[in-house]
């Protein structure tokens, strides 16, 4: 394809028309440069040169607007004299100025590009500015026709849309390479084809009955369309029609875009929300969603009829005013919107009648593509039925516990006294059966008093004695009471503390019975490596403590239920070193009485950590 002709320079008004003089007949030039400086408007401004090879070398040295050219020169004849001046100046107008000659041979210099072939022993001052001006502008008009004609060829051939050009029979007479790629066919396929064949007969019924003759374009239409291979596309076409100055139709162009993989993914979109709207409806649990105000925009019918809620008392309300002030303070510190989202959170919330019922609850938080928070998504189940089923097993555990404890005591006391001799001397045999019975009288009473913990956490009844301790010694004192035991199984006890002071506001005992239950666990369930010990400082008031092992660890799936109830996790231990399965359920309990956290991070079978906070004591908050 042909490079596009260069735009003349843009020259001021008054400033004169720029005329190269190729001629070695002085007469002829002197003629020339007469009849150019008797014509005052426009002005001219003349140099002339007499040989080629001066003509060449001024053109790449001086800008002109024009060349009268004498093809008859001492060093260059004829057509080759006018195709080298052509190609160094091919944006510049040529007027060939010669003596008569045969026509023919002004023919073809016109048809190889000349404006013009005029005798110059016929010329006036008048025709020869007339010939001059009109090369001009027809030059001007040529090069404009060109890049325009340049500029629609790049556009049809690199459009990421399929073009096809119709003539007034509607057969595709032009097309570019994206239409060959999307229909799949070639240049034999589509050359004279039948536009409407690239359609269903109903299809094409359905774009005739547009009327697209009439009205001159339709900039917008869904359609399908046959490949070559049989594969049907959904395009969006737009097609407008072509007309002469005259207005008769004499074709038309055709755009299409493929949108089938767009229409797919409306079609799985609406799918979707066909499915999410079956399961939003019908779910038996509440569900509602919110805005990035936390106002609630859309909830179910499940949600009305447990909350006892209509329309007007749901729209736009503040999803915090469901709760009471305490249990939305505790949905808070679970920094869900940081998190993405929060699966089973126990908490309690108001129906319209002021009644609250304990509810499970899971949120989502909804983000757009940018990562902005959009709203959330809270499902909410009505758990009363199980904390009340769950209270009537607490009430019936903390009597029988209590029942049991002064007769385990009182059973113990007695073997105690048969052991020690002081009811008559036992043989060897009746001693090992004696110390096996005292073990695991002591084994059942850790037992009841881990039920009785439970049964006071859950009941609000654990009594906290706080005061200032010294975390330090309290952890050293309690780590280093399980060296013999470390020692047996060969594991090494790092301690680490950011202070050789850090003071904390607690129940010593309870904190301590913290730190043995997350020690032993620790020591229970590594087989070698080490078993840490650490305190540090947080933000704000707070002590971070942790207890970590290089043991089997914890799964991702055993990881949400670690601090529940009775939970074992499947890890196989002995029959004697197998506890209740509540000791960390106690731990979390006693973290949070004290108005603390508790964490666990495992990553099996890599080891364990547990994490919890403590608040510090400010006089005592010093740092090494």
């Amino acid at each position: 394809m042909p490079e596009a002709a260069p735009t003349q320079e843009p020259r001021g008004e008054r400033e004169p028309i720029r005329v190269l003089l190729i001629q070695d007949d002085e007469q002829s030039v002197l003629a020339l440069e007469k009849a150019l400086t008797l014509t005052k408007k426009p002005a001219f401004k003349l140099e002339a040169v007499t040989r080629l090879d001066q003509a060449l070398a001024v053109l790449k040295e001086k800008k002109f607007d024009i060349v009268l050219l004498d093809t008859s020169l001492p060093d260059c004849y004829g057509e080759e004299t006018f195709k080298r001046v052509q190609d160094a100046a091919s944006r510049l107008p040529i007027l060939v100025v010669s003596d008569p000659s045969d026509e023919s041979d002004a023919f073809e210099l016109v048809r190889m590009g000349a404006q013009d072939v005029i005798d110059k022993g016929a010329l006036s001052p008048r025709l020869l500015v007339r010939g001059i001006l009109n090369a001009i502008e027809r030059k001007k008009v040529l090069s404009d026709t060109f890049l325009t004609q340049e500029k629609y060829r790049t556009i049809f051939e690199n459009s990421a849309v399929a073009i096809t050009v119709t003539d007034k029979n509607e057969r595709i007479v032009s097309w570019n390479r994206f239409a060959e790629n999307l229909l799949g066919m070639t240049e034999e396929d589509l050359c004279g084809r039948p536009v409407s064949s690239l359609y269903s007969e109903d299809e094409w019924k359905r774009i005739r009955s547009y009327r697209i003759s009439e009205k001159g374009m339709q900039p917008t239409l869904e359609a399908q369309v046959i490949r070559k291979d049989g594969k049907v596309l959904d395009c969006d076409i737009s097609i407008s029609v072509l007309k002469d100055e005259s207005g008769n139709i004499t074709g038309s162009i055709g755009i299409m875009k493929d949108v089938s993989a767009r229409k797919r993914a409306a079609r799985e979109i609406k799918r979707a929300e066909e499915q999410y709207r079956a399961i939003f409806e019908n779910s038996a649990v509440a569900i509602t969603v919110t805005d990035a105000e936390e106002k609630i925009i859309s909830w179910n019918k499940f949600a009305e009829s447990f909350l006892g809620m209509n329309y007007e008392d749901l729209y736009l309300r503040g999803v915090s005013s469901l709760y009471p002030e305490e249990e939305w303070k505790k949905i808070r510190a679970c920094n869900i919107r940081q998190k993405g989202m929060q699966h089973v959170l126990e908490t309690r919330i108001y129906r319209k009648d002021g009644s609250l019922a304990d509810v499970d609850i899971s949120i989502s938080v909804l983000k757009d593509v940018n990562g902005r928070i959009t709203g959330s998504i809270g499902v909410i189940k009505d758990i009363s039925e199980r904390k009340r089923l769950q209270q009537l097993k607490d009430d019936f555990v903390s009597a029988v516990t209590h029942e049991l404890r002064t007769p385990i005591g009182i059973v113990r006391e007695s073997m105690a006294q048969f052991q020690d001799g002081l009811l008559g001397e036992a043989n060897d045999l009746q001693k090992r059966v004696l110390s096996t019975s005292v073990n695991c009288l002591d084994r059942l009473s850790r037992i009841i008093d881990d039920l009785l913990d439970v049964s006071k956490i859950e009941a609000g009844k654990m009594d906290l004695r706080r005061e200032t301790i010294e975390l330090v010694t309290l952890i050293k004192d309690v780590a280093g009471g399980f060296k013999p035991k470390m020692a047996e199984k060969k594991l090494e006890l790092v301690m680490e503390f950011e202070a050789e002071s850090m003071r904390a506001e607690a129940d010593p005992d309870r904190i301590i019975q913290v730190f043995t239950n997350l020690i032993s666990n620790s020591i229970k369930f590594t087989d070698s490596g080490t078993i840490k010990v650490a305190a540090r400082f947080k933000e704000g008031p707070w002590i971070e403590c942790e207890v970590a092992d290089t043991g089997r660890g914890i799964s991702e799936e055993d990881r949400i239920k670690v601090f529940s109830k009775f939970e074992q996790f499947g890890r196989k231990l002995p029959e004697s070193e197998k506890g209740t399965g509540l000791g960390l359920s106690i731990c979390k309990g006693i973290v949070e009485l004290h108005g603390g956290a508790i964490e666990v991070h495992s990553n099996a079978p890599q080891g364990t950590r547990f994490i919890f906070t403590l608040r510090a004591s400010g006089p005592g908050r010093t740092r090494s």
